[in-house]
C-alpha cells in the first residue's frame, strides 16, 4: 500500500466510508502517525502486529467496524495514548493489563465487544481519565477501587457485563461526574447512604445502577442533587420509604425505582413543597412492583406537561384513579394495574389525546364500559380484565365515527359485562382491519424516557403472562373471555384481518359460529370455549393455517370435525363437552352424519345426503307439477260440463294429499339438511 510510504504522516483520517477488507498491516511503518482513525466502516480481521511500531500514536480509533480477535497487549504500551475507541466490534480476550500506564489516557471506548476477565487497575494513572466507557462485555470481578480517587473522570460506563463486589464509595463524589452507569451487574452490598449521598457531586446528571443486588433505604439527602435527570434504580432490593425530598431534584427528566421493596406511601406532603408532583422536568416516573400503600397523590393528574409515562402497577395502593386529568397532552403509557383502586374510570382520562397504553387490569373498578375513551385517536392498547365492570357495551355518542381507530389491543375479560358483542365497535376498530407493517409509520415500539423496557407491558396470551415491547406492528388481540355476553357472535368480526388472537370464550353465545372467521388468516389463537354454540364447526376454519391454539370446549355444537391442516393436530380437549361431535380426534361418525362436499365453482355446502334429496326432489317436483296441471285442466273440464261435485271434491283431497307430503318432504326435512349459501 502506498499509504506505508509516507514516513513523515501525522493524521489519518477514512471514518464514515464503506471500507471493507482487513487493516492495512503497511501502516505499522508509518513512524510518525499520531492520528488513526478508521470509525464506522466495515472492515474485518484483525489488529496487524506490525501496529506495536507506532510509538507515537495519541488517537487510535477503530469503532464501529466489524474487526475480531484480541486487543493487542501492545496498545496498553503505547506511550502517547491519550484516546483510544475500539467499540462495537468482535473483540474477544481481555484488556491489556497495561492499559492506562503510560499516565497520559484520557479517553477509553471499548463497550459492545465480547471482552472478558477484569478491569485493570492502572486505567486511572495519573488521575487524567475522564471517560470509560465499558460496557456490553462479559468482564468480571470488582470495580477497581482505585476509579473512586479519579477525579478526573467525567463519564463513566459499565452497564451490561458481570462485575461483582461494591461500588467504590468515592465514586459518587467525584468533582467532575456527571454519568455514571452500573446496571445489569451483579453488584451488592448499599447501595448509598447519608454519608455517602453527603459527598454526591452537584455535577451529577445521570445514575444508573439498575438490575443489580444493592440494598439499603433511599437517604434524604437525595435531594442535593439539584442537577439530577436520570436516577434508575430498577431490580434491585432497596427498601424503606421514598423520602420526600427527592421533589426538590428539580431537574429529574426519568425517576424509575421499580421492582425494589419500597413501602409506605407515594410522597405527597404538599405542605413544605414535598410533593412528587413537583418534579416539573419529569417525563418517566416508574414506581411499579413495589410495595406501596395509601392512595395515588391525586396531584398526578396535573402534573409535569412533559410526563409521558406514568406506571404505578404491582403495589397496593387504593382509593380511586386521579379525577383531574387535564394537563396530559404528553403522557402516552398509563399503567395502574394490580393494585386495589376502586370507583369508575375518570372522563377527564379522554383528554390525554397522546394516549397509547392504558392498562387498568387487576383492581377493583366498577361502572359501565368506558366509552368516553373512544374519542382517543392514538390509543393502541386497552386492558380493563379482572375488574368489575359491568352492563352492555355502548358507544359514547353516535358523533364519533370512528371510535377507537388505532386500537389493536383490547382485552375486557373477567369482568362483568352483559348484552350482545359491541359489533359498532368491532367493525370501526380499524387497525385490525388491515393493518399493513410494512407501510406503519414510527417504531415498531413505545420508546420513551431512558429505557424501552419502562414502556413494555405485559400481557395474557394463550393462558401465559408474557411481556411485550415489541408488538406494536405484529400484535392485535381481541378477548372479551369471562364475562356475560349473549347472543351471536357478529359475522362482522370476519373483518378483522389483522387478528392474531380471538378469545371469546366463558360468555353465553349462541348460535353458530360464523364463518366469516374463516377469513382470519393471521389467527394463531380462537378460544370459543364454554359457550351455548350450535352447529356444525364451519368446514372454513380449515383454511386458518396459523393457529396454534384452538378450543371449542364445552358447547352444544355436532357433526363432524374438519379435517386439514392444522385440526389434524388438535387434540381432544379443544373439542370435549359438545356431546354432538364426532371424527378424530373423537369417535368416528359412522353414518350419524353424511361427509360434507363444498362446491366451490358455485360457493355452496352440501352433504352427500342432500345430493340423493336432490334428486329424488327434481323427480317428485317435476311429477307434482304435472300433476297440478292435468288435475287443474280435467277439473275445469267436469266444472264446465256441470260433472257430479263429488268427483272434484275427490280431486281437491288428491291434491291437498300431495302438498302436505311436498312440505312435509321438502319443508321440514329439507331445512334440517340443507345449508345456506357461504
Amino acid at each position: 500500500m502506498e499509504l506505508g510510504k509516507l514516513k513523515k504522516l501525522e493524521f489519518l483520517s477514512f471514518s464514515g466510508n464503506t471500507l471493507s477488507g482487513g487493516l492495512p498491516f503497511e501502516l505499522g511503518s508509518m513512524k510518525s502517525l499520531k492520528y488513526m482513525d478508521f470509525f464506522n466502516n466495515t472492515l474485518s480481521g484483525v489488529i496487524p502486529e506490525s501496529y506495536s511500531l507506532l510509538q507515537n500514536i495519541t488517537d487510535f480509533n477503530l469503532a464501529e467496524n466489524k474487526l475480531h480477535g484480541s486487543i493487542p497487549d501492545f496498545i496498553g504500551d503505547f506511550p502517547e495514548l491519550e484516546f483510544l475507541s475500539i467499540g462495537s466490534n468482535n473483540f474477544t480476550g481481555s484488556i491489556p493489563p497495561k492499559l492506562g500506564t503510560n499516565g497520559r489516557l484520557q479517553f477509553v471506548s471499548i463497550s459492545d465487544n465480547n471482552l472478558t476477565g477484569s478491569l485493570p487497575v492502572s486505567l486511572c494513572k495519573g488521575d487524567i481519565l475522564q471517560i470509560l466507557y465499558v460496557s456490553h462485555n462479559r468482564l468480571v470481578g470488582p470495580i477497581p477501587e482505585s476509579l473512586g480517587s479519579c477525579k478526573s473522570l467525567e463519564q463513566v460506563n459499565m452497564g451490561n457485563n458481570f462485575l461483582n463486589g461494591s461500588i467504590p464509595k468515592g465514586l459518587f463524589g467525584l468533582p467532575n461526574i456527571s454519568l455514571i452507569q452500573l446496571n445489569d451487574n451483579h453488584l451488592t452490598g448499599r447501595g448509598f447512604d447519608e454519608s455517602t449521598t453527603r459527598l454526591f457531586s452537584v455535577s451529577l446528571i445521570g445514575l444508573d445502577l439498575s438490575n443489580n443486588q444493592l440494598t439499603g433505604e433511599l437517604p434524604a439527602s437525595i435531594g442535593n442533587f439539584s442537577n439530577l435527570a436520570i436516577l434508575s434504580l430498577h431490580g434491585n432490593k432497596f427498601t424503606g420509604s421514598i423520602p420526600p425530598e427527592i421533589s426538590k431534584c428539580g431537574a429529574l427528566y426519568v425517576l424509575d425505582l421499580s421492582s425494589n421493596q419500597f413501602s409506605g406511601e407515594i410522597p405527597n406532603e404538599i405542605t413544605g413543597n414535598k410533593s412528587i408532583c413537583n418534579l416539573d422536568e419529569i417525563s418517566l416516573l416508574d414506581l411499579s412492583n413495589n410495595t406501596l400503600t395509601g392512595e395515588i397523590p391525586h396531584c398526578l393528574g396535573n402534573t409535569s406537561a412533559s410526563l409521558m409515562v406514568l406506571k404505578l402497577q404491582l403495589n397496593k395502593l387504593n382509593g380511586t384513579i386521579p379525577a383531574n386529568f387535564s394537563n396530559c397532552d404528553s403522557l402516552k403509557f398509563l399503567h395502574l394495574g394490580d393494585n386495589q383502586l376502586e370507583g369508575v374510570v375518570p372522563k377527564s382520562l379522554s383528554k390525554c389525546r397522546s394516549l397509547n397504553i392504558l392498562n387498568l387490569e387487576n383492581n377493583k373498578l366498577t361502572g359501565i364500559f368506558p366509552s368516553s375513551l373512544d374519542s382517543l385517536p392514538q390509543l393502541q392498547v386497552l386492558s380493563l380484565r379482572f375488574n368489575g365492570f359491568y352492563g352492555p357495551i355502548a358507544s359514547s355518542s353516535p358523533k364519533v365515527k370512528h371510535p377507537f381507530p388505532r386500537l389493536q389491543i383490547l382485552d375486557i375479560s373477567n369482568n362483568n359485562f352483559g348484552g350482545k358483542l359491541p359489533e359498532r365497535y368491532i367493525k370501526h376498530f380499524e387497525a385490525m382491519l388491515n393493518m399493513n407493517e410494512s407501510s406503519r409509520e414510527g417504531p415498531e415500539y413505545l420508546e420513551v424516557g431512558y429505557s424501552t423496557r419502562s414502556s413494555s407491558i405485559e400481557l395474557t396470551y394463550h393462558g401465559q403472562q408474557q411481556n411485550y415491547l415489541n408488538f406494536f406492528s405484529t400484535m392485535s388481540v381481541l378477548d372479551m373471555s369471562n364475562n356475560n355476553f349473549v347472543g351471536q357472535i357478529p359475522d362482522v368480526i370476519g373483518r378483522l384481518h389483522s387478528l392474531r388472537h380471538l378469545n371469546l370464550s366463558h360468555n353465553l353465545l349462541t348460535g353458530n359460529i360464523p364463518l366469516s372467521i374463516g377469513k382470519l388468516s393471521l389467527l394463531d389463537g380462537l378460544d370459543l370455549s364454554s359457550n351455548r354454540l350450535s352447529g356444525r364447526i364451519p368446514q372454513e376454519l380449515v383454511s386458518l393455517t396459523f393457529v396454534g391454539v384452538f378450543n371449542v370446549s364445552n358447547n352444544l355444537l355436532e357433526g363432524p370435525i374438519p379435517r386439514g391442516k392444522n385440526f389434524d393436530t388438535f387434540s381432544v380437549d379443544s373439542y370435549k363437552g359438545n356431546l354432538g361431535l364426532c371424527g378424530q380426534p373423537l369417535p368416528e361418525c359412522g353414518d350419524r352424519y353424511p361427509k360434507v362436499i363444498i362446491n366451490y365453482s358455485h360457493n355452496t355446502t352440501y352433504t352427500e345426503d342432500d345430493r340423493s334429496i336432490l334428486s329424488m326432489s327434481e323427480f317428485i317436483m317435476m311429477g307434482f307439477c304435472s300433476g297440478v296441471l292435468v288435475g287443474l285442466a280435467w277439473g275445469y273440464y267436469m266444472f264446465s260440463i256441470g260433472k257430479p261435485f263429488w268427483f272434484i271434491r275427490l280431486a281437491n283431497k288428491m291434491e291437498l294429499m300431495l302438498l302436505d307430503l311436498f312440505d312435509e318432504y321438502f319443508g321440514r326435512r329439507g331445512r334440517t339438511t340443507r345449508q345456506r349459501k357461504i
